[in-house]
């Protein structure tokens, strides 16, 4: 809504290139009269003259209102810089004039705060409010962003960090093990379509509150490793497309997962072609719903033990084993199918046929 009612907003979304969040004083340049106008509208939330200032051209200007007349369409460089603590940041800002100091604290929400800074290259997080509880999508679809620095990140009371880094997808590294996430409920989409992504530090990434992990590393396609061994699993009730096209993926170590609460299983796995091999043998699939495309394009998969699965509960296993076309051995101990089986074994020409003998009093295999 911010972005239609003030145009100039989008503008600057696409020109900023750098963010600082740091700082122990506002610091603002003197009156300059070729910068005397306001240069932008709040619609990043929470952040005001009082707890950040810009630099436009090498110039210091306020966080307010609009551009200066005809600064679009001209190339700019933009620096973003908020907090209290001016440790870093380039020396001619130390220069000028202490104006007051900053209402950082004051800040609650991150919500959507740098969405769509598409020539956003480089965060670096020293110090911030520990009071915020909302940073979901704050990084969103910055395809420019190569450098992330949240090291210092107070992040003890965040409960949402839903779609953070969705659509990065120049990021290669990232390391959050810094994060205290004991509070976190929702990572939905966090990771989503970081397709460059390569390296994920997530030790000591506590999950015991939270609830849904949709489509989290969805679209990963560079992971080859993921660490998922801080992961507590106890209370999620949706794991739909966790692992969608996660493509480079060789393995996964899921056997600590406690899926006691799941109901939504589908895409889970969908075309992690790389795996060769799964362990789900602590997989509880008593309240799961639905398995959809769980397992559809694992080409690489050769066996799969399924047979701690209960599916009783399962309504649609449609195109579940779609293109596992290295499957052989699939164990699924009382082979209960669901009615909606569209599918469910498309494309596995080498599933052995004591694995086919199960399945085919229900019609499958003819």
């Amino acid at each position: 809504k911010e972005f239609i009612q003030y145009p100039s907003m989008k503008y600057l979304n696409k020109i900023i290139n750098n963010i600082y969040i740091e700082g122990k004083y506002y610091v603002q340049e003197k009156n300059d009269s070729n910068h005397s106008d306001k240069i932008i509208n709040t619609s990043f939330p929470g952040l005001s003259d009082d707890n950040c200032f810009m630099i436009l051209d090498n110039k210091i200007v306020p966080f307010s209102k609009n551009f200066p007349e005809g600064a679009e369409g001209k190339e700019h460089k933009v620096e973003l810089i908020i907090g209290k603590n001016i440790l870093n940041i380039p020396d001619f800002i130390a220069q000028n004039e202490i104006k007051k100091k900053p209402m950082v604290h004051n800040i609650h929400s991150m919500k959507n705060m740098f969405k769509d800074c598409i020539s956003l290259y480089s965060i670096k997080v020293a110090c911030i409010s520990s009071r915020i509880s909302d940073i979901s999508h704050a990084f969103s679809q910055c395809p420019s962003l190569l450098s992330v620095d949240l090291s210092n990140f107070d992040t003890r009371n965040i409960k949402n960090m839903s779609g953070l880094f969705t659509s990065c997808i120049r990021l290669k590294s990232l390391d959050l093990s810094s994060f205290e996430t004991e509070n976190v409920t929702a990572i939905n989409g966090m990771f989503y379509q970081c397709s460059s992504l390569n390296f994920l530090n997530l030790t000591n990434f506590g999950t015991g509150n939270v609830v849904d992990m949709n489509s989290v590393f969805s679209g990963c396609k560079s992971l080859a490793y993921l660490d998922l061994s801080s992961f507590d699993t106890s209370n999620v009730n949706d794991i739909g497309g966790m692992f969608y096209d996660c493509c480079s993926l060789l393995s996964l170590n899921l056997s600590h997962f406690n899926t006691k609460k799941v109901t939504t299983m589908e895409y889970s796995f969908f075309c992690c072609n790389s795996l060769k091999s799964l362990n789900l043998s602590n997989f509880d699939t008593s309240k799961v719903l639905n398995m959809t495309n769980m397992f559809a394009g694992c080409s690489s998969l050769t066996c799969l033990d399924l047979s701690g699965f209960n599916t009783k509960a399962v309504t649609n296993m449609e195109y579940m084993f779609s293109g596992c076309s290295s499957l052989k051995d699939l164990n699924i101990k009382d082979a209960t199918l669901a009615k909606l089986s569209k599918g469910i074994f498309d494309g596995c020409h080498k599933l052995n046929e004591e694995a086919k003998s199960k399945f085919k009093k229900k019609g499958f295999f003819g």
